[in-house]
């Protein structure tokens, strides 16, 4: 299923925060992990500030993709759902 977050589910976006960071770690290995981990608070704040499409599996948030305002898209996925692209 994909459903456009709510602002105020906070439980989702510690789950798309979660996902954003492994992604990145795997993605960038060659960028200290501080950088990523300092920079949580910025992006959970600007998940929660941006429309956000959440793609969900067995109840467990697996993905999710952000439109901007400048009506770009960016997916972002865990591993698994990345190699199978069943969006």
């Amino acid at each position: 299923m994909i459903f456009e977050l709510n602002e105020d589910d906070e439980k989702t976006l510690d789950s798309l925060l979660a996902i954003w960071l492994e992604g990145n770690l795997q993605a960038h290995s060659f960028i200290p992990k501080n950088y990523w981990l300092d920079n949580q608070v910025a992006v959970r704040e600007g998940l929660a500030q941006a429309r956000i499409f959440v793609k969900e599996t067995d109840g467990k948030a697996v993905g999710f993709f952000r439109v901007s305002r400048r009506r770009d898209c960016r997916i972002i996925c865990q591993r698994a759902i990345s190699k199978t692209r069943n969006w």
